[in-house]
């Protein structure tokens, strides 16, 4: 569990929460969670989180991972009312910002 301006993010119960809140977590959404926090203030490409989520083999394309990352934005906005916790790398991917 990590706790970031007052939002807690529980990766093992699949659950994001606050003080009156708490929101679940699809397993998908816990996998990119998870990796954008391993890679803290990096960069993380669109493949690469195919890669790493769905497998090499997956033949789903970047808007699932663009979805997936528009529901944790969503989540975490509710929570903490700021969008600045998922950073976009203009063409490249996402970055966790706090």
């Amino acid at each position: 569990m990590a706790k970031w301006d007052g939002v807690l993010i529980d990766l093992e119960g699949y659950t994001l929460r606050n003080d009156r809140d708490r929101l679940p977590l699809t397993a998908t959404e816990r996998d990119v969670l998870s990796l954008l926090i391993l890679r803290s203030g990096q960069s993380v490409s669109r493949d690469e989180i195919l890669d790493q989520i769905w497998g090499p083999e997956a033949t789903i394309g970047h808007s699932n991972v663009d979805n997936v990352v528009a529901r944790l934005r969503a989540k975490l906005d509710f929570l903490d009312g700021t969008m600045t916790w998922i950073s976009t790398v203009r063409g490249t991917g996402y970055r966790w910002s706090r």
